[in-house]
């Protein structure tokens, strides 16, 4: 059969990549071996705005969060799934400076967005250590990913799009205008290997 992308590798990139690109009415196999570590079925999902001790806004927020939503929206309408749990996220002071500084915060419109309320220290949750107060943050959540995983790849066999096992890289061949695969034809490859891609000879 002759496809518009091989993808190998189907943890969370893989997955989302695969899916959109379906959305787009584009042929797409995915090669995957589950047995090989992944980040995704491991990992938390959790989503905030703000990271890090310093309360840093989000790489990209303003152009991924907006796309979040309306991925998981698109995912659970499409498999009749649910994926996203928005939830509010309480991040306790940890100075009278930085109780300050959001408080300023609360009136640019770049957080204000993304500030549910500030709070003071008796109305701090039990049995969080706020002496400074703290503050909820809203479009917060977490991603069920070994779920999203598993929703994606049935999504993708009820489309013939996958193959579950290791990709052979001796099996592979690179054409000018296509790549070969056991019979399997496709105008591109794309490699969502995570830490296997160490072992991929395509990349040093």
């Amino acid at each position: 059969m002759r496809w518009d992308y091989i993808i190998v590798g189907q943890g969370l990139a893989g997955s989302v990549l695969s899916f959109l690109l379906c959305s787009n009415n584009k042929k797409v196999l995915v090669i995957d071996d589950e047995s090989k570590p992944k980040a995704s079925t491991v990992a938390a999902g959790i989503y905030n705005p703000f990271t890090g001790r310093k309360m840093a806004k989000t790489w990209l927020l303003e152009h991924l969060f907006p796309f979040l939503e309306e991925f998981y929206k698109q995912v659970t309408l499409e498999t009749q799934t649910g994926l996203l749990h928005p939830l509010p996220m309480y991040r306790p002071f940890l100075s009278l400076k930085e109780q300050n500084e959001w408080g300023s915060k609360t009136h640019d419109p770049s957080y204000s967005h993304y500030i549910d309320h500030i709070v003071n220290e008796a109305q701090s949750p039990a049995p969080v250590h706020s002496p400074w107060g703290g503050l909820f943050l809203k479009n917060c959540g977490f991603i069920n990913l070994p779920d999203l995983i598993v929703t994606i790849k049935n999504y993708l066999k009820t489309r013939n799009g996958f193959i579950e096992g290791s990709l052979n890289y001796d099996d592979l061949i690179i054409k000018q205008d296509a790549v070969e695969y056991q019979g399997e034809v496709a105008s591109k490859i794309i490699f969502c290997e995570g830490p296997n891609l160490s072992k991929n000879p395509y990349f040093n």
